[in-house]
């Protein structure tokens, strides 16, 4: 069941976006030790801090709504760029452990436990929880699933672009570098073809297939519970 009540709702999303700044703090820290700017050039800190955005604004819009009844949907941002963020997030989780197998990394190592921790698990939960408890269903059209994935295109292109103008970069992430794929001892000999390019083409092929199903499953929970939710309540 939907929770109609603003103040919850309003207290949830606030510690949902601590819980937000501090993973892209330690995504930051992180992926750039030396650069603490060069940290928004990966792709998983792009994605929360579109996440905390969103967030935030859901904070706004809740707070604003507060003058009004208790009882009634905490208002949010327009339903497609929670739905971007939410897909972002969600599919951000659930593409991390193919992109671990694509490079031969550990999904749990030692020393980015926390990273990983709060960046895969935690922080897309939180979101996804506050969908699931607080906000209002069947506002998501079949025709929003077409947004969230201009992001890893877009993405993509970022990580070209900065491949042949910077000099002395690489790749945003190993998945776009053939070498990745190259005589490579985890996975099969079908990636090494074409110089590596075919591992680049089946890992980004594979993760787009990923963030896609996510995208459009989310649209048909969101269609499905709607129709309970009127079905149960009258509303």
């Amino acid at each position: 069941m939907v929770i109609r009540d603003r103040l919850i709702a309003l207290i949830y999303r606030i510690v949902i976006l601590a819980l937000g700044v501090w993973t892209l703090t330690v995504q930051l820290t992180t992926n750039a030790v030396n650069n603490f700017w060069v940290g928004f050039g990966n792709y998983a800190s792009i994605v929360t801090l579109f996440g905390c955005v969103i967030i935030l604004s859901e904070i706004i819009a809740n707070a604003i709504g507060m003058r009004e009844k208790r009882n009634t949907i905490a208002p949010g941002v327009v339903s497609f760029l929670f739905h971007g963020a939410l897909v972002l997030l969600v599919s951000l989780a659930a593409i991390h452990p193919f992109y671990c197998y694509f490079v031969g990394a550990d999904y749990m190592k030692a020393d980015t436990f926390l990273y990983s921790l709060l960046s895969f698990i935690l922080f897309p939960l939180a979101v996804l929880l506050d969908w699931i408890l607080f906000g209002e269903k069947g506002t998501v059209k079949w025709s929003y699933g077409m947004f969230p994935l201009f992001v890893p295109i877009f993405y993509y292109l970022f990580s070209l672009m900065r491949k042949l103008l910077v000099s002395g970069s690489t790749y945003s992430t190993l998945i776009f570098d053939s070498n990745t794929f190259i005589m490579s001892n985890y996975l099969p000999e079908a990636f090494s073809a074409g110089n590596g390019w075919a591992g680049v083409f089946i890992s980004i092929l594979s993760i787009f297939a990923v963030i896609t199903f996510v995208d459009y499953a989310l649209i048909l929970i969101n269609n499905l519970l709607a129709r309970r939710y009127i079905h149960e309540t009258g509303y």
